[in-house]
């Protein structure tokens, strides 16, 4: 529980708590997911079976990769590997695939370009974040030309 200094009336946090300018952020997809989580959580009215394969439902919609909320880490290694799946889903117009964030993440050129390709076809994406991915023109202009062709 926080404290207040009566000497000066601050605020003190408690002990084990980070000060809040510490915590990391959440990205929006990471909030979105929670957010429609627990909504089913709080329906009482649904049964726990269906409340468990609703959840699991929730999680394929809102890909997040695990390490999003992370610090990026610079021997990483596996992001092709990782991302080589979502193409997968994005190929095969994976219906329960609405969200994908890649923020942050080690991901090659050309594996991001063959997943823009992919996105030109799918019908269920309808949103993309590749915040601090570094990308070039090159990427930036397939991007927009995904976008012309799949709008």
């Amino acid at each position: 529980i926080d404290g207040i200094n009566k000497s000066r009336g601050e605020k003190v946090a408690a002990e084990g708590k980070p000060p809040m300018h510490e915590v990391p952020e959440e990205s929006n997809a990471v909030v979105n997911k929670r957010k429609a989580i627990m909504e089913v959580m709080k329906d009482s009215s649904i049964p726990w079976p269906e409340k468990n394969k609703r959840i699991l439902e929730l999680q394929q919609q809102h890909y997040v990769p695990e390490d999003a909320n992370e610090e990026e880490n610079t021997s990483h290694q596996g992001g092709d590997e990782d991302i080589n799946v979502l193409i997968e889903k994005v190929i095969n117009n994976d219906k329960n695939l609405q969200e994908i964030e890649l923020d942050d993440q080690n991901v090659s050129d050309d594996t991001l370009l063959d997943m823009i390709d992919a996105l030109s076809e799918n019908s269920h994406v309808k949103y993309l974040s590749l915040r601090n991915m570094k990308i070039g023109n090159k990427i930036a202009e397939k991007i927009a030309d995904t976008l012309r062709e799949n709008s």
